[in-house]
C-alpha cells in the first residue's frame, strides 16, 4: 500500500538525516524522543498523500452495482458529489490524531523489539543476528517477522476503536464529519461495542 511505502521511506530518510546530521554512530543512538517524532511526522506525510486512495477504497469495498467501479471514476464522482474536503478528505482529521500514533507505535515497538531480540542474541549465541553493512545493521527474517509482527498487532488493537469510526464516516457520504461527531460517535460505539 503506499500509506506504508511513504511512512517507512519517511521515517527511515529522518532517522537517516539525524544520524548524517548529528554525527551519530548508527540509527541506534538517536534519542528515543526523536525517533517518537520521527514516526509522527512519518504518520501525518503517509496520512495526508494516500487518504484520498482510502476514501475510495472503502467506497469500492461497500458499494453494490455500478457507484464505484473505478478508482479514477471514483475520485472524479466523489469530488463532483461531495467536493474535495467534504469528500476525499472526509475525516482526514481523526487521521491526524490517529495515524502519527498508530506510525509511532508500530515503529517504536518495532525498533524495541529488534534491539530486545539483538540482546538475546548476544546472551544465547543463536545467531539470529545479521551483519553489518557500513553504519546500517541490516535485520533478518527473524527479526524483521518478529518486530514487524507484534509492532502491527499492538498498534492495531490499541486503535481499532478509532478505526471504526474513521470507516463509518469514509462510507456515508451524508454524514458530515467534524472531530466533536466522530468523538460522539465514538462514545456510542465504545458504550454499545457497535451502532444500532
Amino acid at each position: 500500500m503506499p500509506y506504508a511505502g511513504l511512512s517507512f521511506t519517511t521515517y527511515h530518510t529522518l532517522k537517516a538525516q539525524a544520524v548524517s546530521r548529528w554525527k551519530l554512530n548508527s540509527e541506534r543512538d538517536i534519542p528515543r524522543g526523536y525517533s517518537v517524532a520521527f514516526g509522527g511526522i512519518a504518520g501525518l506525510v503517509g496520512q495526508s498523500v494516500t487518504y484520498p486512495l482510502d476514501i475510495v477504497r472503502r467506497r469500492m469495498q461497500v458499494s453494490s452495482g455500478d457507484q464505484y467501479r473505478t478508482i479514477w471514476g471514483s475520485l472524479v464522482q466523489i469530488v463532483k458529489n461531495e467536493g474535495l474536503r467534504g469528500g476525499l478528505y472526509k475525516g482526514l482529521s481523526m487521521n491526524w490524531i490517529k495515524g502519527p500514533i498508530a506510525v509511532t507505535i508500530s515503529f517504536n515497538v518495532n525498533d524495541f523489539v529488534k534491539q530486545l531480540l539483538r540482546r538475546v542474541n548476544d546472551d544465547t549465541q543463536l545467531d539470529i543476528r545479521s551483519e553489518r553493512l557500513g553504519e546500517i545493521e541490516s535485520t533478518t527474517s527473524v527479526e524483521a517477522l518478529a518486530s514487524g509482527g507484534l509492532a502491527g498487532a499492538i498498534s492495531k488493537t490499541i486503535l481499532a476503536p478509532l478505526d471504526m469510526v474513521k470507516i463509518l464516516y469514509q462510507v456515508r457520504p451524508k454524514w458530515h464529519f467534524s472531530v466533536g461527531q466522530a468523538s460522539r460517535t465514538a462514545a456510542r460505539v465504545a458504550e454499545k461495542g457497535g451502532l444500532d
